[in-house]
């Protein structure tokens, strides 16, 4: 019964602090650097040093939290479903896009990363960088990185592509709705997502189309590509 009640309050104060750190993020009108899983995070993590609880203890606590991740991959395939039409109109080329992108996202960091010497760890957790955190997490728990590591790099991958990737796109010209949205959620997953739908639905149904389906092609490429890596 103590566990139960523990374990309740490791979850209540988890979803508690996402709810504060949206408010926040609503006021500021959801600017990317006050992103609510970085800002909740951050509230949590506060929590935990000042009750000084271990991350391991809260971690087991929170279990049920974490295994909802697993019905959250599949309620994303809502959004392949919702764009059925768009998916057979531009399989060709978002499918070569998907999987070019996702093979880049895997390989430019994690490689570099093992070529120039970082820690094994972190090496690992870089490679599911660039997919959201759901697809991150359960991959890591497969290959053996550390899932809390490349949740935070998710969302730091997440946050700078939601800042730089939109004006770098429009400099370049390349700022139709389609366009921007593949590479917006292709490279910045959720968050990028999150940002495009306050300013183009268009662009924004692209991008979460993108984000389900690199997550897709990462979870099938992550496993091959793992071999070589390490």
């Amino acid at each position: 019964m103590i566990y139960l009640l523990a374990s309740f309050s490791a979850c209540l104060a988890v979803v508690s602090a996402f709810l504060l750190a949206r408010r926040l993020a609503a006021r500021a009108r959801f600017h990317p650097l006050l992103n609510p899983i970085l800002v909740a995070a951050a509230f949590v993590g506060l929590g935990l040093w000042v009750g000084g609880m271990p991350l391991a203890a809260f971690a087991e606590l929170s279990m049920p939290l974490r295994w909802l991740l697993g019905p959250a991959i599949v309620a994303l395939g809502v959004l392949i479903w919702d764009n059925r039409a768009a998916i057979r109109a531009t399989a060709g080329p978002l499918s070569v896009a998907i999987v070019i992108g996702s093979l880049t996202g895997i390989t430019s960091a994690a490689g570099l990363a093992r070529l120039m010497g970082l820690d094994v760890a972190l090496v690992a957790a870089l490679a599911p960088k660039s997919v959201t955190s759901p697809f991150a997490i359960a991959l890591m728990e497969r290959l053996g990185g550390s899932p809390e590591l490349a949740a935070g790099l998710v969302i730091a991958t997440g946050i700078l592509g939601a800042i730089l990737l939109p004006p770098l796109l429009r400099a370049l010209r390349l700022d139709e709705p389609e366009t921007m949205g593949v590479a917006v959620g292709q490279a910045a997953h959720i968050v990028g997502t999150d940002a495009l739908a306050r300013r183009d639905a268009k662009a924004a149904a692209f991008s979460g189309l993108a984000t389900v389906l690199a997550g897709l092609a990462t979870s099938v490429l992550l496993p091959i590509v793992w071999r070589f890596i390490f």
